[in-house]
């Protein structure tokens, strides 16, 4: 079989069965489209959330005063498994309290 017997071939099929042709070549077209879209949106969503924590700070932690959920890890007094902790509530005593896990120098 040479390449111009292959060619002719599938001309003759696509010309023969043109409905599924059209369809064939529409949904991937589709699907491509589809693709870009999705990737586009993607990479537009990441740059904005990128663009807007960089534009609240980088060094910055939230707080909201309460109990910590109970984490993994050390056994507390009472004899669980995890711990939590209160944490302040007013400004003051916020910065009292974060100052006090800071390393000594």
């Amino acid at each position: 079989m040479t390449w111009r017997h292959i060619f002719t071939e599938s001309i003759a099929a696509l010309r023969f069965h043109r409905q599924r042709s059209i369809f064939t070549t529409l949904s991937l077209a589709w699907g491509v489209t589809c693709f870009v879209i999705l990737i586009s949106y993607g990479d537009g969503f990441e740059r904005a959330l990128v663009k807007a924590f960089t534009a609240v700070g980088q060094n910055l932690v939230l707080t909201i005063g309460g109990q910590t959920s109970e984490q993994a890890g050390d056994c507390d007094p009472a004899g669980g498994y995890g711990w939590s902790m209160r944490t302040p509530t007013s400004s003051r005593s916020l910065f009292l309290w974060w100052t006090s896990f800071r390393p000594k120098s």
